[in-house]
């Protein structure tokens, strides 16, 4: 199926006729009915009824002849507002990531190209929960959030792109009695109780949790959740229990954590960027081209992490 069959066909279905389709299109009687001939074979189902001269369209003819008009409609306005955009050099772009999320790994290289390529776009940034983030992206505060892949499943109606790869960990205070073992194995962790976020804040992640830790061997722990990021950090800082992150977050970086590394349980998490399939700000598939670059992304995180000892 190519765009000159369509417009074959279209031409016909109006006309139902295939000799002045044929001059609507520049083209030749005969090559209009094979082309429209082989575009039913294509489809398995005949479009027009031939009957000693007359043409009719069949009821599969008819409704394909009703998808084409809307298809063609969609994209010359597509195609409208992409010439538009192309003349347009001023704009915004709204930018939302997890809190603590380590930005400068993932988010900023990208950025930092993107606005020496559009110098005039101004771009304005924010970090919100999970929920936050959603409700942001769904009420266009935010044109593109950053999050874990897991996320994704709690939205409709998006788009998104992978950017990278995190490890998963168990992360503790630096005080807590765990680090002092020598050789700390993943049976350690049995009968500990684990932070999570509220449910409402992210759905589903308790069984998941419970589910990543039965593949790991752990299969004795207590859950404990409480409503943000922040606050589920200051209940590790203060060793009223441990947490599940990744290599997303900064708190890797900060001494006063200690951070254990897992092994691969089930699905590799993934930091994801993620926007609304229905918005059109025109500087959103131009960031995504860039953000879709990983090799520039990851010669960053090699010399990100060569710099940081990680």
């Amino acid at each position: 199926m190519n765009s000159l069959q369509i417009q074959y066909f279209l031409s016909s279905a109006h006309h139902l006729n295939f000799t002045k389709a044929a001059e609507e299109c520049h083209s030749s009687q005969p090559t209009v009915s094979r082309q429209i001939a082989f575009l039913e074979e294509e489809l398995g189902f005949k479009l027009f009824h031939r009957d000693k001269g007359t043409l009719k369209l069949t009821a599969g003819g008819a409704i394909m002849a009703q998808e084409f008009r809307r298809l063609r409609k969609s994209m010359d306005e597509s195609i409208r507002l992409a010439k538009e955009s192309s003349k347009k050099s001023k704009g915004q772009l709204s930018i939302g990531y997890l809190s603590n999320f380590n930005t400068d790994m993932f988010a900023h290289p990208p950025l930092i190209k993107f606005s020496k390529d559009y110098p005039d776009v101004e771009i304005t940034l924010g970090s919100s929960t999970f929920s936050g983030l959603r409700k942001k992206l769904l009420k266009g505060v935010y044109d593109i959030i950053f999050t874990y892949n897991f996320e994704i499943r709690e939205l409709e109606d998006i788009i998104y792109r992978k950017c990278y790869g995190v490890t998963p960990m168990i992360v503790m205070s630096n005080n807590h009695p765990l680090t002092k073992k020598k050789d700390l194995k993943l049976s350690d962790f049995n009968g500990h109780t684990f932070i999570l976020p509220d449910p409402q804040e992210s759905p589903g992640r308790t069984d998941e949790l419970r589910s990543i830790c039965k593949a790991l061997g752990i299969d004795d722990i207590h859950i404990e959740h409480t409503q943000n990021i922040e606050s589920l950090f200051f209940k590790v800082r203060t060793n009223s229990g441990l947490a599940f992150i990744s290599t997303a977050m900064d708190c890797i970086f900060d001494n006063r954590y200690y951070c254990y590394i897992l092994p691969k349980a089930g699905i590799p998490p993934f930091v994801a960027a993620v926007w609304e399939s229905d918005n059109l700000n025109p500087f959103i598939p131009l960031f995504v081209e860039i953000l879709t670059n990983v090799r520039s992304i990851d010669v960053y995180k090699k010399e990100y992490k060569k710099n940081h000892g990680v």
